[in-house]
């Protein structure tokens, strides 16, 4: 073989990511989306509980039961589409035979789930705080209807 193809393949010889490091990235970002997927769904169905570890925990979400569940369900959504970006970033990472295609592949997903998931908190705690607001705003003869007028009688 000559000296230029054997520098040559070579060098497309570094440039393959191992086998180990690609499985790696896939289990790793295929944790981090059951986490994120799990959390969401729990979220989305109203199974999440203030003394739990997972969802959102901000001091307006903890401030009672109703805002929790609300700032969790609107998290919810934004935190299951951050699971689905890390499972595809991650078969991505696998799938390219590169090492610099799987590592870029794999920083881009995680980064893009964590900023997906921040999002969906701040989305949910703003929620809340919306929620507390019209709650202290409404007369005492508000049915919590949320209509604006505040004429009807509470019905209980």
């Amino acid at each position: 073989m000559h000296p230029v193809q054997l520098a040559a393949a070579s060098a497309a010889q570094s440039d393959v990511a191992p086998f180990a490091l690609r499985l790696v990235l896939l289990l790793v970002l295929l944790a981090i989306a059951a986490l994120l997927g799990s959390t969401g769904y729990l979220g989305w169905r109203g199974r999440l509980t203030p003394a739990g570890r997972l969802g959102v925990r901000t001091a307006t979400a903890l401030t009672d039961w109703e805002s929790f569940e609300l700032t969790n369900r609107v998290a919810s959504l934004p935190t299951l589409v951050a699971g689905l970006i890390a499972a595809f970033s991650g078969a991505a990472a696998f799938g390219l035979p590169t090492l610099v295609g799987s590592v870029v592949a794999a920083v881009i997903g995680l980064i893009a789930a964590i900023m997906l998931t921040a999002a969906g908190g701040v989305m949910g705690d703003r929620a809340a705080k919306v929620m507390l607001a019209s709650r202290q705003t409404s007369p005492a003869s508000c049915g919590g209807c949320a209509c604006g007028g505040c004429s009807a009688p509470a019905t209980g």
